[in-house]
């Protein structure tokens, strides 16, 4: 048998080292701020569906360092989509929130894919780090977005 060691311990860690030296190339950049932008945008149509978004990401980010020794991949994906879904269900979002986390992911990993950019890394890193990469993928967003405006100002 082989033992599959997940290389971060933190979300530091993940975003300094994996996380942003993989979104280096302008187009790539462009296309995860429009993917945080659009999914942000869709769960603010219906504000009840922001609940399931961030209840999951957040169950999803404290549950990845416990299960940092657990050799099964996509198994912080199924804790956050039972996260998610079981919120989003309870408050008659389910059909809404579910559509727009997984048109989040797939377009996030069809980017990478159509962009040859890190595809396989992109794969590992979903299987084992989703929410880190959800939220990676807001934190260079918004700081994108933040540099952008800045320069504007100036």
């Amino acid at each position: 048998t082989t033992t599959f060691v997940k290389p971060f311990s933190t979300f530091d860690e993940f975003y300094q080292l994996a996380y942003a030296p993989a979104h280096i190339d302008p187009l790539d950049r462009a296309a995860h701020v429009l993917l945080f932008l659009g999914a942000l945008l869709a769960m603010l149509w219906d504000h009840t569906t922001v609940i399931p978004g961030v209840l999951s990401l957040c169950v999803g980010s404290l549950l990845t360092r416990p299960l940092l020794h657990v050799d099964e991949p996509y198994l912080e994906f199924v804790l956050v989509v039972l996260t998610g879904s079981a919120v989003a269900r309870k408050l008659g979002v389910w059909r809404r929130f579910m559509t727009v986390f997984f048109v989040w992911t797939s377009l996030d990993y069809v980017t990478h894919l159509l962009l040859e950019e890190n595809s396989g890394t992109a794969v590992m890193l979903g299987g084992h780090y989703i929410s880190w990469g959800l939220l990676g993928q807001g934190k260079l967003a918004c700081s994108i977005l933040r540099d952008s405006f800045g320069a504007l100002v100036q």
